[in-house]
């Protein structure tokens, strides 16, 4: 904490954005904290019957909500000496094709070890990871309006974490050369083991160069989402961010665990948050 509130205030800010974008890279459920920049939207609502006909009347307001008294709640909230949140095993959680719990949240058993690795990361790893996970919090929101920037967006997660990768570039146009090879092996090397052996990795890069470029768009952003389904494309492309979705959580999860064996292994001491 620093001795200028406004200082404390906004460190305090930063690493509650930083934490929500953690969870909602390795957690299978999302949460999203108070967003800067909240959109504004047009909402309907029947809070007050009486006032029109039906019921029903509209707002323009922003995209947000508050809870009145919310300060008064503080001692209604789950004790410390509480039941916890259920756990379940790692390859269990990860491995479903579905989200478990039903209603009910549930957490992977070594989140607390994930969180702790974290903490620890040095300062160009913490910094990776960090944008890899805020590119993981852009790609919720960019799916509700654009399914193709969704796909772009998680492949730009795994590009942020294996920037600090070794490359070669190019002695006359000084691009990054191999560029698709690279993405492949670095999936290969950090996703849970036997779950991407059946992913082609190339053609999920290869589509993101599609999407990219502007040489293609999802079919869903194309076309109305009744007929979505009638188009050539639509079982591949539905394929492919279905697999890039669970392949992102998977590298996300897989290069943290990796991080932890190494701090482990090597016992080195770490920069810490900075």
């Amino acid at each position: 904490m620093s001795s200028n509130d406004a200082i404390s205030r906004q460190r305090l800010l930063r690493f509650t954005v930083e934490c929500a974008a953690v969870l909602n890279a390795v957690l299978r459920t999302g949460v999203r904290p108070e967003r800067l920049r909240a959109p504004r939207l047009w909402s309907l609502c029947q809070h007050e019957p009486n006032q029109t006909p039906g019921g029903w009347h509209s707002h323009w307001t922003h995209e947000l909500y508050v809870e009145p008294g919310f300060s008064n709640l503080l001692d209604s909230f789950t004790p410390a000496n509480g039941s916890p949140i259920r756990e379940i095993p790692h390859a269990e959680y990860y491995g479903a094709n579905f989200i478990l719990g039903d209603d009910e949240l549930v957490l992977p058993d070594d989140l607390r070890g994930m969180l702790n690795v974290w903490q620890r990361l040095r300062h160009d790893d913490r910094l990776r990871f960090i944008r890899a996970a805020r590119w993981i919090m852009a790609a919720r929101d960019l799916w509700d309006y654009h399914a193709s920037s969704y796909y772009i967006a998680l492949i730009a997660s795994i590009e942020a974490l294996s920037s600090g990768e070794p490359t070669t570039r190019c002695s006359e146009c000084n691009q990054v050369k191999e560029v698709t090879r690279r993405f492949s092996d670095f999936v290969d090397r950090y996703a849970l083991p036997g779950e991407s052996d059946e992913v082609n990795k190339r053609d999920l890069y290869a589509l993101r160069s599609q999407l990219a470029h502007g040489g293609l768009r999802l079919d869903i952003d194309e076309t109305e989402w009744a007929t979505v389904r009638l188009t050539p494309n639509w079982l591949t492309q539905r394929e492919a961010f279905d697999t890039l979705s669970q392949l992102t959580k998977r590298v996300v999860v897989g290069w943290l665990r990796h991080h932890a064996e190494v701090t482990t292994t090597s016992g080195d001491e770490t920069d810490g948050p900075q």
